[in-house]
């Protein structure tokens, strides 16, 4: 079954998503991530500048459609295929230094399930490929991008399962937009070949959304072909759920440290898990219950041999007087 996704539906605190999330449903999609995008922290320390990226990085359940919600959404247009919408959540950190996405790790981050970037220049662009542990790179399309790409850097966040986003929303309103991702988009095909591309909505206007069959046709005027619209509609979606999961799980990993780098306190967990120790206690238990067995044959042994006589000879019962 074909999964036509969506993974750029843009969220804003003052505009609900019921009207996209329901036509979204009704023009054939299945999946889609609804995406806050949010300018991180400044690194100055003016007072108050931190509390606006606070309000911004909402907790993931506040931007979703509630359940309630999107179960009526659903069934009244999935009813008789038995589907539901998969709703997902999606953070996007629009930065401009590189100390503004330390805490990519935080927790408030790491409990959406999509992580983004958009960086806003060639050394950051590079850095996000190469380092960075996100999902896509976004780029703003729509306007002159202010660096070449470079296929090493493309190359690198390929063996890395990163993905590059193309928002078709910008395009269908605004003329000069058109152009710029136009020819933002060709360069991405010349330089990278065309992998790891998917294609979003980013719209304002829940009206200007499209069916998957309308952006294949967004997708081969910008150059892709068949094939790559098709992947970047579905199979490179996908993907991209799965190298989310692949992160979140990956960061609830054992840790592993010398014996010698135990704490003293936690010298006793060392001790007990010490396969060396484990193996010499197995070994003495063994022998121990080897010689026990070995002595318990040889009493049974004796005792069997002191015993036959009574059972052969049994002694003789005394006549009772009359």
């Amino acid at each position: 079954m074909v999964l036509f996704t969506d993974l750029g539906v843009k969220w804003k605190e003052d505009t609900p998503v019921d009207d996209k999330i329901r036509r979204l449903i009704k023009l054939g999609y299945r999946q889609v991530a609804i995406n806050n995008a949010v300018l991180p922290p400044p690194t100055g320390k003016t007072k108050g500048k931190g509390e606006n990226q606070k309000k911004q990085l909402k907790d993931p359940r506040d931007i979703l459609l509630p359940e309630q919600k999107l179960r009526l959404h659903s069934n009244v247009q999935l009813i008789d295929t038995g589907s539901k919408l998969k709703q997902l959540s999606r953070l996007t950190l629009i930065f401009s230094k590189a100390e503004q996405v330390h805490n990519l790790h935080s927790a408030d981050i790491q409990a959406y399930d999509i992580l983004a970037v958009q960086p806003s220049d060639k050394d950051l662009f590079h850095m996000a490929c190469q380092t960075l542990e996100v999902d896509i790179i976004s780029l703003d399309l729509s306007e002159p991008l202010p660096f070449n790409v470079k296929y090493p850097s493309l190359h690198a966040a390929y063996e890395r399962g990163i993905h590059f986003e193309i928002q078709y929303g910008p395009l269908i309103r605004d003329q000069e937009a058109r152009k710029n991702i136009i020819t933002n988009v060709q360069t991405l095909i010349e330089v990278g070949k065309g992998k790891n591309l998917i294609l979003t909505s980013g719209c304002e206007n829940p009206l200007d959304l499209r069916g998957p069959y309308d952006v294949r046709v967004l997708g081969l005027m910008l150059g892709l072909s068949e094939l790559k619209v098709r992947a970047a509609l579905t199979t490179n979606c996908q993907s991209v759920l799965s190298h989310a999961a692949a992160r979140k799980s990956g960061r609830s990993m054992v840790s592993v440290m010398k014996l010698d780098d135990v704490e003293e306190k936690n010298a006793w967990i060392a001790k007990a898990t010490d396969t060396d120790l484990l193996d010499e206690g197995s070994s003495a238990e063994d022998s121990s219950s080897s010689d026990n067995s070995d002595d318990d044959d040889d009493d049974d042994d004796e005792g069997n041999t002191k015993r036959a006589p009574k059972d052969v000879c049994s002694p003789k019962r005394k006549k009772r007087k009359l």
